[in-house]
């Protein structure tokens, strides 16, 4: 699904897209339900599978090896992980 929609927003060939699309790509996507900007988290997993893909054409020779290196320097959005806490049973119960 996440690939499904970058290959619908870039209609071009793989060699053609740089590292400012993608950037701009990430920047834009909205969550699909709701219509809103996407969470950093959800920028992070599509970013990290576009790197996978560029990676991929590399190794297929369809990109060079600078092409991809350039996708894969595409800034991480930047997220935080929230505080996990553990309830005891009987923690949980009463909740």
């Amino acid at each position: 699904m996440r690939l499904g929609r970058f290959g619908e927003a870039f209609q071009v060939p793989i060699t053609s897209i740089t590292p400012a699309m993608v950037n701009d790509y990430l920047k834009g996507l909205t969550n699909v339900m709701t219509h809103r900007p996407a969470a950093n988290r959800t920028r992070a997993n599509h970013r990290a599978l576009i790197v996978s893909l560029f990676n991929f054409a590399r190794m297929q020779r369809y990109v060079s090896r600078d092409h991809a290196d350039e996708i894969a320097e595409v800034p991480k959005p930047k997220f935080h992980s929230g505080l996990v806490e553990v309830y005891h049973p009987n923690e949980f119960a009463r909740l």
